[in-house]
């Protein structure tokens, strides 16, 4: 069996994760006059979008088992206690590996190969994005992220031979809900929502998102180095 990757990762990272990471992993370019004229693609896997009714079929067998064990303990199971496949997780669920696994990571901006099992974001282990605690049972009217597979979304990043590069926020998020619901959430409609320490990504409809958060074209509107699309709009390009 392949090592299973966990990624308890602070959604509010998750900006980070699908920029700054991503470069950060990606095989460094030595020689910038060996890059070809129109550009060398950081992943030219990312062509495949892959499927993201993959991570729904996943995430609709993951909820009704952490329901029931909140049902049960009056709390969200621990991250060790959800992914204990060895004994079920509530009475008749019984989660497996495979559960939290994404069938198309192999294609995904964050693919690395030594990491082949890498698991979905548990954003229901972090806060909310205005700081608060995530309660085990939202408030009327309340919504918090429980499961996020970014597995969907693309950059499209490519280098140039002048060491500037382009970026086109692309693909979806697939997001479970502390309602159940299950939304696939285009990139391009994802808000990044300010706090004391910086920018945390966030989603429509979140509880505990600023009033100024921002959208993708509205945050990237005044890169001064970079070529930003988001869907194919030109939103900012190089202005050196």
């Amino acid at each position: 069996m392949k090592k299973f990757i966990i990624a308890v990762v602070v959604l509010g990272c998750v900006a980070g994760i699908s920029v700054a990471t991503y470069l950060r992993q990606t095989p460094a370019i030595s020689r910038f006059d060996q890059i070809p004229p129109g550009g060398k693609i950081k992943n030219p896997r990312g062509k495949n979008p892959g499927n993201p009714e993959n991570a729904v079929s996943d995430f609709k067998r993951v909820y009704p088992a952490m329901v029931a064990f909140r049902k049960l303990h009056g709390r969200l199971p621990s991250l060790r206690e959800l992914l204990d496949f060895e004994r079920p997780l509530a009475p008749g669920h019984h989660l497996r590996e495979e559960d939290f696994v994404a069938a198309d990571y192999q294609y995904s901006d964050r693919y690395l190969p030594e990491a082949e099992n890498h698991s979905y974001m548990f954003a229901y282990a972090n806060e909310r994005p205005d700081g608060t605690p995530k309660p085990a049972f939202p408030k009327p009217g309340e919504r918090d992220v429980w499961l996020v597979s970014d597995d969907y979304t693309r950059l499209n990043v490519v280098t140039y031979p002048d060491e500037r590069s382009a970026r086109d926020y692309r693909g979806v998020y697939v997001v479970l809900w502390s309602d159940g619901k299950i939304e696939k959430i285009r990139n391009a409609d994802t808000l990044h929502s300010p706090t004391d320490g910086g920018w945390l990504l966030a989603f429509p409809g979140e509880t505990g998102v600023s009033k100024h958060a921002q959208t993708h074209a509205e945050f990237y509107s005044e890169d001064e180095f970079n070529f930003i699309f988001v869907e194919g709009k030109l939103v900012s390009k190089p202005k050196l």
